[in-house]
């Protein structure tokens, strides 16, 4: 495992306003289809790993796939969360 940060991942790491701040955003999907979580951020700055069917942030995760995370706010509304690009 390295320490030395990529020039891409350097470059992309400092892209002013990638993230909204001001809703919850997807920093990151980790694992494989049968054990995959996810890192979410709230605008408040605090982070939750979570799996299918978890509940944080006011949000269920219903799915996950390599791109995004599928969830139902709590007036039932659905939509997804996808890592910036």
């Amino acid at each position: 495992m390295t320490t030395e940060t990529t020039p891409f991942v350097a470059q992309t790491a400092s892209i002013p306003d990638a993230l909204p701040l001001h809703e919850v955003s997807l920093l990151g999907l980790f694992g494989g289809p049968e054990d995959q979580s996810a890192l979410l951020r709230n605008p408040a700055g605090d982070v939750a790993m979570v799996k299918t069917g978890d509940r944080v942030f006011g949000l269920t995760v219903i799915a996950m796939n390599d791109a995004s995370v599928q969830f139902r706010d709590e007036r039932g509304r659905d939509g997804t969360l996808s890592i910036p690009h």
